[in-house]
This record gives C-alpha cells, sequence and structure tokens, in this order.
C-alpha cells in the first residue's frame, strides 16, 4: 500500500459486481474524489490490477524515450550558452546536467538547476537537428522582447495563446456577461474605472481568462539525489482583456494573481505598471499548468478513458460499434494508470515540470474541476458557446482569424463529426434502433453510473445523441493527436517561456514594488534543468514514432476498419468515410502549418518563407497517432 496525503493508493480497487474483468477502476470515490470520472485499470481475474500491463506500458514508455528520431534531437542540443558563471555550456548539459547528449538526466549537477541569465538563452530546448536552432533565429530577438518589452508582452499575449496553444486546448477566453459583471467590477475595483472597462463590455468587447482554480495547487519543491531543485510555483490567476473595436485583436489590461492555503495572497497588476511583465509570466504559467492539467489530461485524458473502460465492459466485442471504437482506444488506459499508479518516481519522470506535485494533488485538482460538469461540456463547440464566444467576434478576413485555436479544434470537430455521422447513419435505420440496443444501452448507464463510468452522459437515445458521443469520443482522441506535430512544439513551445509550465519563486513582487530587472525576472522564470523536463516531454511527443499511425505509412486506403472484400454496402460506406477522414486530417496539417508559418513570419517581422524541413506536413501527418497513447 502506498499513501499520499494521507490517502490510500491502490489498496482496495473497485470492480463492479455486476461487471466482471477485464477492466476496474480505482477507488477515488473513496479517497473523496467524487466528481472525477472513473480511473480504469486492466485487471486480474480476482478484480486487482494486472502487474504485466504496467511492466509492459513502463517498458513501452522507456523504449519511446530512445526512439532514433529523439535520439538525434537531443543529440542537437549542442549550442553553447554561458550559463551559471560558465561560458560554452552545451545546452543538454544545462538542460540535463550531463553529457554526451543522450546520457541519463543528473539534475542534481547546479548547472541544470540555475537561471538562464537573459531572456534569449531560453533558446536552450531549440536543437540544432532539423536546422531548428538556426532557422529560427528570426524569432529569438522578438521571443525575448516579450520579457523585455511591456509593449511587445502586452501586443504578443493573446496571439501567443490563441496561435500556439493547441495542445493545451486553451479555450480559457470567456466574454464578460451580465451574469458576470458586478463580480469583476468588485474584482478590479479602480483598473475597471481607468481602462474603461465598463464602455469594453457594453460593447461586448471585455473579456476574461480564468485560471483562479490553479491557486489550490501549492508550490512544490522536488528533491533529485537529495537535493532540493528550485521550487516551482503558479498562482490563481484572473486575466481582464479588451478587444480593439476595428482590429478585434484583444490585450490585457489587467492580471489578478492570488494563492490559497495559509500563504494566501492576491495582487491586482496594471497594465504599464511596474510588474507588468511578471504579472503577465506569471499568467502564463497558471493559464500553462490549467493547460497541462485540466486542458489537455481533463478534458482528453481521463472522460476519454473512462469510456473507454465501460465500453470493453459492456460492448460484446462483436458489437458493430467496436469496429469504430476499438482502434481509437488502445494504449490509454494503461497510460493513466502508470501515471497515477506507477512507482513512485514514474509521475515525475512523465510528467512536465509544474507545481502538481504527484498523483493525489492532480487528481484533487481534476475533481474540482468536473464538478457540475457533464461529458458534452467539454466539447468545444458547447465550451466556446458557454463562454459567450461567437466566431463573428473573432473573424476579420477568415474565420476565427483572431482566435486560431477555436478554429483548429472545431475544424477537427467536424472531421470527427462527419466520419460519426456516416457510421451511426449505416448501422441504425432510425432512433427506434438506437434504443432497442440493449449492449448500447448497458454501455451508457454503465458510463453514467456514478459508481462505475461517472461521466455524466445522460442518456442515448436517438441517432443525434449517438452521433454527438462518438464525435465526442473519436474528437478527444484526435484533438489530443495534434500536439505530437514537430512544429506545435517547434519553436514556440520549445521557447519555454512563452508557456511556463511553473514559476520557480512563490514569492509574488507587490505591484508597487521596484521594478523587476530583466535578470530578476528571469529568476522567477523556469530554471535549465526545468526547461530540459519540459524538453523532454515535448520530444516525446514531437519527435518519436506513434506506436501506429492514424494514417497508414503507405497510403490513406490501407487498414480499413471493416470488411474490403467481400463487404457489404455499409462496410463501404463506412471505410470511404474512414478514408475521407483520414484525408481530412492530412489537409488539416497542412492549413495549420501553414498558418503556422505566417504566424511565425509576422512575429519575427520577415515576409513569409518556405515551410521548414522539421515541419513538412507530407512527413508530419506521419506524427499524428491513431489513439491517445501518452
Amino acid at each position: 500500500m502506498q499513501t499520499t496525503n494521507g490517502k490510500s493508493r491502490i489498496v482496495d480497487t473497485v470492480t463492479d459486481a455486476a461487471t466482471p474483468p477485464p477492466l476496474g477502476h480505482l477507488p477515488i470515490q473513496q479517497w473523496g474524489y467524487y466528481n472525477c470520472p472513473a480511473i480504469p485499470f486492466w485487471a486480474l481475474a480476482d478484480g486487482t490490477p494486472d502487474p504485466q500491463h504496467l511492466i509492459d506500458t513502463l517498458k513501452q514508455l522507456g523504449e519511446r524515450g530512445t526512439d532514433q528520431t529523439a535520439s538525434e534531437a537531443y543529440a542537437g542540443l549542442t549550442t553553447t550558452y554561458s550559463i551559471g558563471g560558465n561560458s560554452k555550456v552545451e545546452a543538454y548539459e544545462a538542460m540535463y546536467g550531463s553529457l554526451p547528449a543522450g546520457e541519463k538526466p543528473n539534475l542534481a549537477n547546479p548547472l541544470a538547476n540555475v537561471s538562464v541569465g537573459v531572456a534569449n538563452q531560453f533558446t536552450l530546448a531549440w536543437t540544432n537537428d532539423g536546422n531548428v536552432y538556426q532557422g529560427s533565429q528570426y524569432l529569438r530577438g522578438p521571443f525575448a522582447d516579450t520579457l523585455k518589452d511591456k509593449d511587445v508582452a502586452t501586443r504578443e499575449f493573446w496571439p501567443t495563446i490563441a496561435n500556439f496553444g493547441i495542445p493545451y486546448n486553451l479555450l480559457l477566453l470567456a466574454k464578460v456577461t451580465k451574469a458576470r459583471v458586478d463580480e469583476l467590477r468588485a474584482e478590479f475595483g479602480n483598473v475597471w474605472k481607468s481602462e474603461d472597462m465598463e464602455t469594453a463590455y457594453k460593447t461586448g468587447r471585455a473579456y476574461v481568462i480564468d485560471t483562479r482554480i490553479i491557486e489550490v495547487v501549492q508550490p512544490y519543491t522536488p528533491v533529485t539525489e537529495g537535493v532540493p531543485l528550485a521550487p516551482r510555483f503558479a498562482p490563481g490567476c484572473l486575466t481582464l482583456l479588451k478587444q480593439d473595436g476595428t482590429t478585434k485583436e484583444l490585450e490585457p489590461v489587467a492580471v489578478k494573481l492570488s494563492t490559497a492555503g495559509a500563504s494566501a495572497n492576491t495582487h491586482v497588476y496594471v497594465k504599464g505598471g511596474g510588474q507588468w511583465l511578471y504579472a503577465l509570466q506569471a499568467a502564463k504559467a497558471s493559464i500553462t499548468v490549467w493547460g497541462i492539467w485540466l486542458g489537455h489530461v481533463a478534458h482528453w485524458h481521463i472522460p476519454t478513458a473512462a469510456m473507454q473502460m465501460t465500453m470493453f465492459n459492456e460492448l460484446p466485442t462483436g458489437h458493430p460499434l467496436r469496429t469504430f471504437l476499438d482502434p481509437m482506444s488502445k494504449w490509454l488506459i494503461d497510460f493513466d494508470f502508470a501515471l497515477l499508479q506507477g512507482p513512485n518516481d514514474f509521475f515525475e519522470q512523465i510528467s512536465p515540470p509544474t507545481p502538481v506535485a504527484g498523483p493525489m494533488p492532480l487528481l484533487d485538482l481534476i475533481d474540482r474541476f468536473a464538478a457540475g460538469r457533464k461529458f458534452f461540456d467539454l466539447d468545444p463547440l458547447t465550451e466556446l458557446a458557454n463562454q459567450g464566444i461567437d466566431k463573428a467576434a473573432f473573424t476579420r478576413t477568415d474565420d476565427w482569424d483572431v482566435y486560431p485555436l477555436a478554429g483548429y479544434l472545431t475544424t477537427i470537430y467536424g472531421i470527427c463529426e462527419r466520419f460519426a455521422s456516416v457510421v451511426v447513419d449505416q448501422l441504425y435505420v432510425d432512433d427506434q434502433a438506437v434504443r432497442n440496443d440493449t449492449d448500447l444501452k448497458n454501455w451508457i448507464d454503465a458510463s453514467n453510473d456514478p459508481t462505475n463510468g461517472n461521466v455524466k452522459l445522460g442518456q442515448i437515445t436517438t441517432k443525434p445523441l449517438l452521433n454527438q458521443l462518438l464525435t465526442s469520443l473519436l474528437y478527444r482522441v484526435t484533438a489530443h493527436a495534434a500536439g505530437s506535430l514537430t512544429s506545435v512544439v517547434n519553436p514556440t513551445l520549445a521557447f519555454v517561456s512563452n508557456f511556463p509550465p511553473c514559476l520557480q519563486s512563490a514569492n509574488m513582487p507587490k505591484p508597487t514594488d521596484q521594478e523587476l530587472t530583466e535578470e530578476e525576472l528571469i529568476e522567477h522564470l523556469p530554471y535549465t534543468g526545468t526547461i530540459g523536463t519540459m524538453a523532454t516531454f515535448y520530444f516525446t511527443f514531437a519527435y518519436t514514432t506513434p506506436y501506429v499511425p492514424a494514417i497508414p505509412t503507405g497510403g490513406e486506403n490501407l487498414d480499413l476498419y471493416w470488411p474490403d472484400s467481400p463487404g457489404t454496402a455499409a462496410d463501404a460506406a463506412c471505410n470511404a468515410a474512414l478514408v475521407k477522414y483520414r484525408q481530412d486530417i492530412s489537409s488539416f496539417v497542412t492549413t495549420y502549418t501553414d498558418n503556422w508559418n505566417a504566424e511565425l513570419a509576422r512575429i519575427g517581422g520577415v515576409p513569409v518563407g518556405p515551410i521548414p524541413g522539421y515541419a513538412n506536413p507530407v512527413t508530419q501527418v506521419q506524427q499524428w497517432p491513431r489513439s491517445i497513447e501518452i
């Protein structure tokens, strides 16, 4: 038995008496987590976790980390820097404390636990493999300026989130509505008046990004080989933004940072004020932590795995829906279980370097987030509608060109919906056929059961509802896969101050304190080893080969799910929809890459050039996995 924060782990595992193995789930409700969907595992005959699944998962992930493509990316971390008073330190040694590149990290090395010193050294994770480092030099200054120039930092705050946040599902922006305006007037006081937010509100141009839930995450100081590393911290945050009536661009005008617990503290920072650069970086850290654990894991991993558990337990192997569901349902259950119940140090090894200090703090955060949310509330169209985000308000010439992330995710949802709708139409004649499917009903009942799946799904009694369910499941897997593109990581996320996973000090400067110098500000931002840990996380997605790609290497028409010869007319229609889904994913990768390239040119102030070789969509589409693998 293991215990964390007084709550037992892997003690009384749960299998529903009416649901024999192969899958059970952790007793998280006994631990006090009533809102979080089930955390499943593959079970032995007695209902306990099958240890071989954990062994195999750890082995697979270990082999993935030594993938040849990843090895080449690490080997390319040879650029030298002045770090910690030492000149000509190779990037790999600074990030991992060891040499040569590829050696086991030694984060106890002081070189891996220091500030990068100056803003432009956040290029540490830019590898020379694929010419990322040299080919991105035109962005080094503009990215660094967001840490030195208040105007640049203000101007680029929203475009950075809106263009490059796809792996973090940052559909956080909410329009200020009548139901909330009084709260925000009180939260921001004089700032609301000085920034004329009343006019912005009355004309529909007032917005907010709310990540205050992160304040419950306490600062965390990791220890390696007995050596305490820099603390990890992210505050709760409320960012107030105002939209320009002509350009439709958003700019942050105030940031409210907060902490909870014994060290509860709150500060409001105003655009252009003495600590404005700090406030924007703290806001980005809060948003990134939200994106990693709530935008990514709580949206795409946790409820999806719970639905896969109940599907495996309730839908017979020969059920027609299994042909659609099975290919996308590999590895996620095992990965989530390994993350939350693996060896004591595994969570730290596989996770981004955030302040979330282990499985129990993560479950606590997800449980808080899940309270009051239903399964379909996490779909992009629903989230955007619930937050008052309208496409017209974020479109100048092309749909969603002021909020590209919303456009990307809704496009992916549409791709999945087209595929799912064909499957439903071919398998179910009418709504009555859906209601008559007792296996389907058993699956949905198990999913809704608070003691089983606990996903708050509702009943699925019509073809449109079934289409919505299948679309949502496929969407979560497909959207997750977008984070595996090398262009998603390079060069913007790899310049880690753009999306910092933590701050390295829990001491928030007061708005009235003397303004931080560049060096003092960077002392708060990710240290060398933190950048390395984050690079490992990114490289595992972007530089390793998927176990099974969504689009077969030999072509979109291979590895069809339904019988091809002989096959029925329904089989042919479903296979055609599968091929179209794959073609649409390929087209999406091309569109995303073109937009990414144009946005980087805008940031760098240069003409749009050719697509870099490492981002070639023809090869990058092979990075798109069919299931959630990691």
